[in-house]
């Protein structure tokens, strides 16, 4: 887009050039140059609000990518990862949090074991 807008600006100046040194030149020609610089320069101008909407959008998008990025490293570092160990990105979070979810199935499974063992051992009797 850049080389373009330049070419488009060399044009504009050469229009401006060329009509400068022909005011002798038929009407209908003349006017059409005229049309021509005006739509060119129209061009210009909207090419100018476009680059600054893409460059708002790429600020908005590099703030909300490390946001996200400090997100997830909190969330690592929740789940017992220094930030310095977090190479995987989300997909090591997910694995951590399946191991922690294993790990609450398998303490769940034990509790419940030892709740029958001091069940037995006190004959059936509540305390």
């Amino acid at each position: 887009m850049y080389i373009e807008q330049n070419n488009t600006l060399g044009l504009a100046d050469r229009l401006g050039e060329i009509m400068g040194r022909l005011p002798g030149v038929a009407p209908a020609l003349w006017k059409e140059l005229q049309v021509l610089k005006a739509d060119i320069e129209s061009r210009q101008v909207a090419d100018r609000a476009e680059i600054e909407q893409l460059r708002a959008a790429e600020a908005t998008c590099t703030e909300v990518i490390g946001e996200m990025i400090l997100d997830i490293v909190q969330v690592g570092e929740a789940l017992g990862i220094p930030d310095q160990g977090q190479k995987g990105g989300v997909g090591e979070f997910i694995d951590a949090i399946r191991q922690l979810q294993r790990r609450i199935v398998t303490l769940t499974d034990e509790l419940a074991q030892q709740a029958v063992l001091n069940e037995m051992q006190s004959g059936g009797q509540r305390p």
